[in-house]
């Protein structure tokens, strides 16, 4: 538990993937878990004559692996505040990758599961859900406001905001190149998450950026993609820059980076490791 609480290691992934303070954990409890009786007695404080029950050594493993996964959460939402600074969206998605990663190993784990419980793990699956809300709002919340926007006014006068349009996408596509979402499952769902959120409004704003040029003498016919940014002029003299099939492909392209990292790779141990049989936890 002290060598978790204690890890004053500042540093967080560029990318936002699982940091190997939580694979030491979890590789920790896991291997724990794997010692005989005896062994995991001495390693809890309980290698008593005779032995004590298996329901009171369960008891004392219980504490200890709460003990480490809470410190965890802890020191993670220390490094990602420190670590992060003002890239919300980033720290939101390291949270949520590191709360998938205990969430996910808790459950191959059967006897890590088991001692954790299930309201634990039901507690920390919502964590990760509330920071895959959180990284969806601060990462398209400025697009959306747009979107919503212009929606609003949508029959008082032609679409405006193309050009913040444009570098709110542009941005997104600029900082978000190299994020990382390392578990495929998660990935897809963040994924369809934003699509749902993002590529109706958009289509919609598209459309009536594609009108307001067809009354300007254009014509009503959808172009092809990779045209329509071509002939949309908007406020300003600004252009469309992305079709909604290319918001689209942006979308899918998120955290391409991770189609090829290996959560194993996140797998180092600090210095301060130790052997469960030969010291107490």
């Amino acid at each position: 538990v002290n060598a978790v609480k204690g890890d004053g290691n500042a540093h967080v992934p560029p990318d936002g993937n699982v940091h190997p303070l939580a694979a030491y954990a979890i590789n920790f409890l896991r291997r724990l878990l794997e010692y005989p009786v005896p062994a995991l007695a001495a390693a809890v404080g309980a290698d008593t004559e005779p032995p004590p029950p298996r329901a009171d050594l369960d008891a004392l493993l219980a504490d200890v692996c709460h003990g480490v996964a809470d410190a965890l959460v802890v020191n993670l939402e220390h490094k990602a505040e420190g670590g992060y600074g003002k890239q919300h969206a980033l720290r939101a998605l390291f949270l949520m990758n590191n709360a998938q990663y205990v969430v996910r190993h808790a459950k191959r784990c059967k006897e890590l599961g088991r001692l954790l419980g299930s309201r634990w793990q039901a507690e920390r699956k919502a964590e990760m859900h509330a920071h895959a809300d959180e990284y969806r709002q601060r990462s398209f919340g400025r697009l959306l406001e747009l979107l919503a926007r212009d929606a609003e006014n949508a029959e008082a006068h032609a679409p405006l905001g193309v050009g913040k349009v444009n570098s709110a996408l542009d941005e997104i596509a600029r900082l978000q190149r190299h994020w990382t979402v390392a578990d495929a499952s998660l990935r897809d769902r963040v994924r369809r998450s934003v699509a749902r959120a993002v590529l109706p409004p958009y289509e919609a704003f598209a459309e009536r950026v594609l009108a307001a040029k067809g009354k300007g003498g254009g014509t009503d016919a959808t172009p092809p993609a990779g045209v329509l940014k071509k002939m949309i002029p908007g406020t300003g003299g600004a252009s469309l820059r992305y079709t909604p099939a290319e918001v689209e492909a942006l979308i899918a392209s998120l955290f391409a980076h991770g189609d090829e990292a290996a959560d194993e790779a996140t797998t180092a141990t600090p210095a301060t490791s130790s052997s469960a049989a030969t010291h107490r936890v």
